[in-house]
């Protein structure tokens, strides 16, 4: 029975992590060169004008990117006006608070208090009796 050899290009490790590497990159970049020739991306080709001269060429090309520029900018522009979508956090996830509301009551006003209630108390019980 015999095996057949299988085709190796490299003899270590290394080397083999190196040719991955450079395999990598080549696809990558052909990847950014599609994705630039599909998408319009890169650089901006305006025909020149002989009659323009240089300055005259400068102004077109920096006017047809301007409007370019302006037509990418204003794409998300409408999206202002969507409601924000919550995150399930109370009031924005807020600190708590460390001091209280409301002044706690002394003892002094509670038994005034008391007393007060129980003096009412009688008084109403007073009246009903007469």
């Amino acid at each position: 029975m015999e095996i057949p050899k299988p085709d190796v290009s490299n003899t270590s490790s290394s080397g083999a992590i190196q040719g991955t590497m450079n395999k990598q990159k080549l696809g990558n970049q052909e990847v950014a060169n599609l994705n630039k020739k599909f998408s319009g991306g890169g650089d901006i080709v305006v025909p020149q004008m002989g009659q323009a001269g240089d300055s005259g060429n400068e102004t077109i090309t920096g006017g047809v990117a301007q409007t370019l520029q302006g037509g990418a900018d204003a794409e998300f522009d409408n999206d202002v006006h969507n409601e924000v979508k919550s995150d399930g956090m109370p009031a924005g996830g807020g600190r708590r608070r460390k001091n209280r509301k409301t002044k706690r009551k002394s003892r002094k006003s509670k038994r005034r208090r008391k007393k007060k209630k129980k003096t009412r108390k009688k008084r109403k019980s007073r009246k009903r009796r007469r």
